[in-house]
């Protein structure tokens, strides 16, 4: 038996089938919720690969800035202060998230002694 309050949160991964329902502690922060859902988001229940960053996304945010697809809504922000319990009360088994894998790539730094004129960077063009 927990010593603390559960509530199911349904997640579902960006552009595929796969969801899963998690019983999370209803006091983490949004920054512990990033954490736990990191490390199942890289496991077998999504199987994402760990060099991508997660982020979450709250559903069902259509025509947001970023485009159409509630898939493109700003994601939440890994705050270590706000709690689930604050952010969303007595709606949180109403609410549904999002997980969105992101990749990032480092561009090395180019020191201006080597380099060349082959080595420039090239924007697509629109």
């Amino acid at each position: 038996m927990t010593d603390f309050e559960t509530v199911d949160l349904y997640f579902k991964q960006v552009y595929t089938c796969k969801t899963k329902t998690y019983s999370v502690n209803y006091d983490y922060t949004m920054a512990q919720l990033y954490q736990f859902i990191t490390a199942k988001a890289f496991s077998d229940d999504f199987g994402i690969d760990s060099s991508y960053r997660i982020e979450i996304v709250e559903a069902g945010q259509f025509d947001n800035a970023n485009g159409h697809d509630a898939e493109l809504a700003p994601a939440l922000t890994p705050n270590a202060i706000i709690t689930l319990r604050e952010k969303y009360g007595e709606n949180i088994k109403n609410v549904a998230f999002y997980i969105r894998p992101k990749l990032f790539i480092t561009i090395p730094v180019i020191n201006e002694t080597t380099y060349d004129e082959d080595m420039r960077i090239l924007a697509p063009r629109t």
